[in-house]
């Protein structure tokens, strides 16, 4: 059973979920193929999988052809815990797959996102990437998570209430100032697309690290139009490319941070959600476990934006 702890001095959240050790290993690097039988996430054995919950195209009833396909976790980490299968391909991934297939994929992150979010007024829709071993993939077909919570985060609290004390100190939202500022300045832009911006954050927390923002002010991802996530899809992969020449297919994770607005909320003006990506090639120390202070140790973010943007 999954229980929630919060530290009675720090207030930060832990969860406990001793079921989730039960789950199947059938995983490499994200580079190496695997030759498991019987995926459960393949075309033909949906029956090794729980029933699922929403596919695209939606199609007719018994119809067994799928784009994207979403299923219950088999071993949740919260009442509501999804599994966002990319494609039928048991290999390709969203750096891969045709352009048209990553637009289905963050197109089902959106129907999902709102589904929860519009279910309850309290809950909270985080959506997140693990690809390869060292990213806490356990199974090799591509695939994305969704996890409700009852809660905002703390990470994404702590973000919210930085917002609110920029804003009101300076009338604007931080978000959009900092995006002003960096597509002006350019020395940390990987890619710039007609919505979205790339950037190596100019603190990082991990080498290479990028945080995608839309360019206009948007608190909710939920909110993000058809032409917007055209957009998104190809910024993404061509972010997904470049890791892949630069770092030779690195292991990786990517999560949204999104504030859900239902009706008039004030957090709107200053929240921006955005999508953080990094590449697992570093190992956490003393340091960073310990004092909680991370160290960005290879080539800082403006080298990391230089090098991303010239193989792109």
């Amino acid at each position: 059973m999954t229980k929630f702890r919060q530290n009675p001095i720090t207030k930060e959240w832990t969860i406990i979920s001793p079921g989730r050790k039960k789950r199947p290993v059938a995983v490499g690097p994200k580079s190496a193929l695997s030759g498991a039988e019987r995926c459960p996430f393949c075309v033909g054995n949906e029956d090794l999988a729980p029933v699922e919950v929403y596919r695209l195209p939606a199609g007719t009833k018994g119809n067994t052809e799928w784009r994207t396909r979403v299923i219950p976790n088999k071993y949740p980490i919260t009442d509501f815990h999804e599994v966002i299968i990319h494609s039928p391909d048991h290999e390709k991934d969203l750096d891969e797959l045709p352009l048209e297939q990553v637009e289905l994929v963050l197109r089902t992150y959106k129907d999902r996102y709102n589904f929860y979010k519009n279910k309850r007024s309290d809950f909270y829709v985080h959506i997140y990437n693990n690809a390869g071993k060292e990213a806490g993939a356990s199974i090799r077909h591509p695939h994305s998570q969704l996890v409700v919570f009852n809660h905002i985060p703390e990470e994404v609290a702590e973000e919210i209430e930085g917002a609110k004390d920029y804003f009101e100190r300076k009338g604007v939202c931080p978000y959009c100032d900092l995006v002003k500022k960096e597509i002006s300045s350019k020395e940390r832009v990987v890619l710039e697309g007609e919505f979205f911006v790339v950037l190596t954050p100019f603190q990082s927390e991990w080498p290479y690290e990028i945080t995608i923002f839309p360019k206009k002010h948007q608190a909710d991802f939920g909110q993000i139009s058809d032409e917007e996530l055209v957009d998104l899809a190809s910024v993404l992969q061509q972010t997904l490319k470049a890791y892949n020449k630069v770092l030779s297919n690195p292991d990786r994770n990517f999560w949204i941070h999104s504030l859900p607005i239902r009706g008039e909320d004030p957090r709107a003006q200053y929240y921006h959600w955005h999508l953080d990506l990094i590449p697992r090639i570093k190992t956490l120390g003393g340091l960073e476990l310990g004092a909680g202070i991370m160290v960005d140790d290879r080539v800082g973010p403006e080298t990391a934006a230089k090098q991303l943007r010239e193989v792109l």
